[in-house]
């Protein structure tokens, strides 16, 4: 998902969901109505559910785990004068993504290409990228290249120090 749509129910921007079907009410033309998906956690989408469940939108063909989404309109105001009317599914193809855009998710399998050739400029962003997935027997890890992780150097100190120290770890 690409925006907050509804925060309480756990429908928002990075929600991992599967298009199961796309529905088209309106004969007279190809644009979609309705886009159909199944999200990754079966609690995301619960509300929703219910309530279109309550007004008849579920028939033959859907699934009841499915959860409906609508198109949503945004209008932008270009330099004062103009005025840009946006309507799209909120939804983006996703088989990959960045660790900057996977912040703030968790999977429940993770594969992760650790070759870059050059030093990462950020320290630790590898971690960053690691801690997303539940369990470590469902990581990944393709190409791994230990040159390229950068490490804060502090750490590298406050790691020395508590090996030396007498504590038990």
């Amino acid at each position: 998902m690409t925006v907050n749509l509804d925060l309480e129910d756990g429908q928002n921007n990075g929600s991992l969901c599967i298009a199961k079907y796309i529905e088209h009410k309106q004969h007279d033309t190809s644009r979609p109505s309705i886009i159909w998906v199944q999200f990754e956690d079966i609690k995301i989408g619960q509300n929703r559910r219910d309530k279109y469940k309550r007004k008849g939108f579920y028939h033959e063909g859907i699934n009841p785990s499915w959860t409906s989404i609508s198109d949503v309109e945004r209008t932008i105001v270009y330099l004062s004068k103009y005025t840009i009317r946006n309507i799209q599914f909120p939804l983006q193809p996703s088989a990959g993504r960045t660790v900057y855009r996977a912040q703030g998710t968790t999977v429940d399998e993770l594969v992760i290409g650790l070759s870059q050739k050059v030093v990462r400029q950020k320290a630790h962003l590898h971690y960053v990228a690691l801690i997303r997935v539940r369990s470590i027997k469902n990581l990944y890890i393709l190409n791994f290249n230990k040159k390229a992780l950068k490490v804060d150097e502090k750490v590298v100190q406050e790691m020395q120090r508590l090996c030396e120290s007498k504590l038990q770890l």
